[in-house]
């Protein structure tokens, strides 16, 4: 049996983690130290590559200190040597910039040039021949609004200067241009072989096709077609420009088309969704040479 003393040698109070105490032996110890090390096997060979790492680093840094220390020696003054660093040029200056050099900077876009044929008409003088007329065309088919402004530019017609386009009769489109202009515009389009319809009469029975009024008399059927003529008139001075539109109203009064009391009439024909028609920003894109509602002669 071991003395008091003996068991003070032999065994020794310790805290394990987790705050608990507990009584160490050799054999606790032993058996403590044995599974650690089985603990540790599975990542032995992991440690001792970090350890070669580490030393390898350590040699690393050793070589860098010691070109850095070579680096800053101060050079010897042996006439003939070559200094080891050349001398770095100094930075040029660079000013912040500022708005107004930003803004001086940036090309100014140029002024669109107006054309001169556009100029010669604000400067002529005014015409004798006032008034709008219709030229009537040909058509082989229902055509969108678009695709006939297309075929006038095609036929390098100043598609600005066709104030509205309407379709009186079956196959037939009718232009509204002003009266200075019909000449040219009839001219453009015989010599690209499209010829125009000069007997064409807007206010004739021939042009009622619906079969709903096939029972009417010649006579129905004519005034239908100038009522029809009417109605067409006013929608297009309602939707022609305001700068434009006085005058437009007495061509037409002047013409027999509409009167006075036609335009008071509380009875007057809505307005259509055609918005394809007169100065509109589309007709300035689609020809350079493109006057302004307030240089057209009245």
């Amino acid at each position: 049996m071991l003395s008091p003393s003996e068991s003070a040698h032999t065994a020794s109070a310790n805290v394990s983690p987790s705050g608990e105490t507990y009584t160490s032996t050799p054999e606790i110890d032993n058996y403590i130290q044995t599974f650690m090390a089985k603990m540790l096997i599975p990542y032995q060979t992991e440690i001792e590559r970090a350890h070669t790492r580490i030393k390898s680093m350590e040699a690393t840094i050793i070589e860098l200190q010691a070109q850095v220390h070579q680096f800053n020696k101060p050079p010897t003054n042996t006439p003939g040597a070559t200094p080891m660093v050349a001398a770095v040029p100094a930075l040029p200056q660079q000013n912040t910039p500022t708005y107004a050099s930003i803004t001086a900077a940036t090309p100014t876009p140029a002024k669109k040039i107006m054309p001169t044929s556009k100029a010669k008409r604000i400067f002529a003088q005014p015409t004798e021949n006032k008034g709008y007329q219709f030229v009537y065309l040909p058509q082989s088919g229902r055509t969108p609004m678009n695709e006939i402004r297309r075929a006038l530019s095609a036929h390098d017609i100043n598609n600005a200067r066709v104030m509205d386009i309407h379709f009186p009769a079956r196959n037939v489109c009718g232009l509204l241009v002003h009266n200075d202009f019909a000449p040219e515009l009839v001219s453009k389009l015989n010599k690209l072989g499209t010829e125009t319809l000069p007997l064409f009469n807007p206010n004739s029975p021939d042009i009622i096709s619906d079969p709903i009024h096939n029972g009417k008399t010649p006579e129905e059927k004519a005034d239908l077609a100038t009522k029809l003529q009417k109605n067409r008139a006013i929608r297009i001075i309602n939707r022609s420009h305001p700068r434009v539109r006085n005058s437009l109203t007495r061509s037409f009064i002047t013409q027999g088309i509409i009167n006075n009391e036609d335009l008071n009439n509380p009875h007057t024909p809505s307005p259509t969704s055609n918005n394809r028609h007169i100065y509109f920003d589309t007709l300035e894109k689609m020809d350079e040479d493109t006057p302004n509602e307030a240089n057209l002669p009245q």
